[in-house]
């Protein structure tokens, strides 16, 4: 009977693989040309071929410049990242913000003052615990137009999902029983 069930259960257990993340955002990195999937909430935000971090466009933003993308409802606890890239000549970037199911919404100033080049802002641990991500904004700054390129909110990846570890462990716990069936009966033979 267990010969049934342990060459599944192995095969089964090795072949669990952690999910992959994938990012929640429509039009991540404005390669549409447009602002497709994105609301222009604030100002006068462009789609611009003058610089991009990867690609060929990026968003050109002044201080009242906001985009805003909204998207279904995500668990804090199944966000893995949040960030972006930005282009700028220094001067504080004056806010980005995460909407809530809740119908709150949190800002934060991202201080880079001093920052030249493209840099990558890692902004996920400023998400709220407990609540559901619906939507993600970010301005421009105020001493010229911040290039914004390659949002990313990735979902998953890293941690394998519940059924993942319920078979691994499956699989597992059926090789030590064949391990032990195996050895109690060369002790016996012997």
């Amino acid at each position: 009977m267990l010969r049934k069930f342990l060459i599944p259960a192995l095969v089964l257990g090795s072949l669990a693989v952690p999910a992959q993340a994938s990012n929640v955002l429509s039009n991540p990195g404005f390669e549409t040309g447009t602002f497709a999937s994105w609301t222009i909430a604030n100002g006068t935000p462009t789609v611009s071929s003058a610089q991009a971090h990867s690609g060929t466009y990026s968003d050109a933003a002044f201080a009242e410049d906001q985009i805003k993308q909204t998207f279904g409802a995500v668990a804090t606890s199944q966000i893995t990242e949040v960030s972006f890239w930005a282009l700028r000549d220094g001067g504080p970037f004056d806010l980005y913000t995460f909407f809530y199911s809740d119908s709150t919404s949190q800002d934060f100033i991202l201080n880079a003052i001093g920052a030249s080049g493209w840099n990558q802002y890692n902004v996920t641990s400023n998400l709220a615990a407990g609540k559901n991500l619906v939507g993600f904004g970010i301005y421009g700054t105020t001493s010229g137009p911040t290039y914004l390129d390659d949002f990313v909110i990735n979902v998953g990846g890293g941690v394998p999902e519940p059924s993942t570890w319920a078979m691994m462990l499956l699989g597992f716990g059926a090789m030590g029983v064949a391990m032990r069936r195996r050895r109690s009966k060369a002790l016996q033979a012997a």
